[in-house]
């Protein structure tokens, strides 16, 4: 199956890590509406961009194909922690979008903060 997302943020995981320095770093990590239950990417600048249509790179972090996919992960080796290298310290979920209920039960299952606000997205409109 490929993995189709679009524009539209559904939510945001902040990842810290650690480099080889033991310095941390933080990475804004980007929920997405796609055709899975959840796509989770890394959006950050191209810097070899030279022009508007390779301004930013995305980086697939992690995904989950359906709620069975989900379940299979959390009973691997690590959990649901173990998908993510270093700690999830935030996550919010935006519950306009029905798949977040089930991702909040399973990430506050794994012992995760989450946060749940609700934004309608905003409607286009079309042009003339």
């Amino acid at each position: 199956m490929a993995i189709n997302y679009s524009g539209q943020i559904t939510g945001t995981i902040t990842n810290v890590q650690k480099d080889a320095n033991g310095e941390k770093r933080t990475y804004k990590l980007e929920m997405r509406q796609s055709n899975c239950l959840a796509t989770i990417i890394h959006v950050y600048p191209n810097p070899n961009s030279k022009g508007d249509n390779d301004k930013w790179c995305h980086q697939l972090v992690a995904f989950f194909a359906d709620v069975e996919h989900l379940r299979r992960c959390e009973k691997a080796e690590g959990g649901l922690k173990g998908i993510f290298w270093g700690d999830i310290t935030n996550i919010k979920l935006n519950m306009y979008y029905k798949e977040n209920q089930v991702l909040m039960n399973h990430f506050v299952k794994a012992g995760w903060k989450v946060t749940c606000y609700y934004k309608e997205p905003r409607t286009r409109k079309a042009k003339k």
